[in-house]
C-alpha cells in the first residue's frame, strides 16, 4: 500500500468509529501531499471554503461506492468490507476503490468503480481480484469522452468487414470500427479522437482488426479486458453509461 494511501487509511481510521467511518474519514483526508500546496496558496477564508468543499466532495463519492458495491453483491458496506479484510491483495483493492472513487466525477465512473471492487471483494480466486485491480485502475484513469468512444466500439459498425477469425471461434465480438465511422457516430469526439484511441489502446482496451486489407486503414474493437471495463461500467450500447 502506498505511503499517502497509508496515511488516508489512518487518518480515517482515528476519526471515524465503525467500518463505513473509516471510509469516509480515508476519503476526507484533502491536504496531502500535492493538496496541502493547492490549499496554501488561496488565502484565509476562501482556503478553509476549498478544503471543506473537496473534502465533502470526496466523502460523497466514497459513500456512493461503498453503498453501490454493497448493494451490487446484495450485502451491508460493513460485511463487503470485512470480506476484503481477508487477505493483502484484498486489502489494497479496498484501498485502490477507496482512492480512486474518491477522486471520481462521473456518477456512472463510480459505479464502474463500486462493481469493479464487489467482485473482487468477495472472490475467492486470485486471478479475479488482481483483475478487479487492473479495473479500477483502468476505469479511474478514464472520463465521459472515453466511455462514449467505449459505448460505440461495443455495437456493430454499420460499415465494418466481419472478424472472421473471431467469428470462427464464437466469440462475441461487434465488427470493428473506421475512425471515420466513429466520428460520424459521434461527431463531438472529432477534436480529440486519436488521443482517446491512443488512451484505450495503451490500456489494453481496444485493439486494430485490420488482418489481410488493401487500405491500411486500423478497425478498431474493443478486447475482451474492454468489454469486461464495459460491463463493469454498465455501458448498454446505446451511447451511454447505465448509471
Amino acid at each position: 500500500m502506498s505511503d499517502e494511501l497509508e496515511r488516508e487509511w489512518s487518518i480515517g481510521a482515528n476519526t471515524a468509529g465503525g467500518v463505513v467511518g473509516a471510509l469516509v474519514g480515508a476519503a476526507s483526508a484533502p491536504v496531502l501531499g500535492p493538496f496541502g500546496v493547492a490549499a496554501g496558496a488561496l488565502a484565509g477564508a476562501l482556503a478553509e471554503d476549498y478544503v471543506t468543499r473537496y473534502a465533502e466532495d470526496r466523502v460523497r463519492r466514497v459513500r456512493s461506492m461503498a453503498a453501490a458495491a454493497a448493494e451490487e453483491k446484495g450485502l451491508t458496506v460493513d460485511d463487503l468490507v470485512a470480506a476484503s479484510l481477508e487477505d493483502e491483495h484484498k486489502r489494497e483493492l479496498l484501498a485502490r476503490a477507496i482512492q480512486e472513487s474518491a477522486r471520481a466525477t462521473e456518477e456512472h465512473q463510480i459505479i464502474g468503480l463500486a462493481r469493479a471492487f464487489a467482485t473482487g471483494a468477495i472472490s475467492e480466486d486470485r486471478a479475479i481480484v488482481d483483475e478487479s485491480m487492473v479495473a479500477l485502475e483502468t476505469i479511474g484513469q478514464l472520463r465521459g469522452p472515453h466511455w462514449r468512444l467505449v459505448s460505440i466500439l461495443i455495437r456493430p459498425s454499420p460499415s465494418g468487414e466481419s472478424d472472421h477469425m473471431n467469428f470462427r471461434s464464437g466469440k462475441p465480438y461487434a465488427l470493428p470500427w473506421l475512425r471515420r465511422d466513429i466520428i460520424e457516430e459521434d461527431p463531438g469526439l472529432a477534436p480529440v479522437i486519436d488521443s482517446l484511441i491512443a488512451k484505450l489502446l495503451g490500456l489494453g482496451m481496444i485493439e486494430d482488426r485490420a488482418h489481410n486489407v488493401s487500405d491500411g486503414r486500423p478497425r478498431w474493437a474493443l478486447t475482451g479486458f474492454g468489454h469486461a471495463c464495459a460491463d463493469y461500467m454498465r455501458i448498454l450500447g446505446h451511447n451511454q453509461a447505465a448509471s
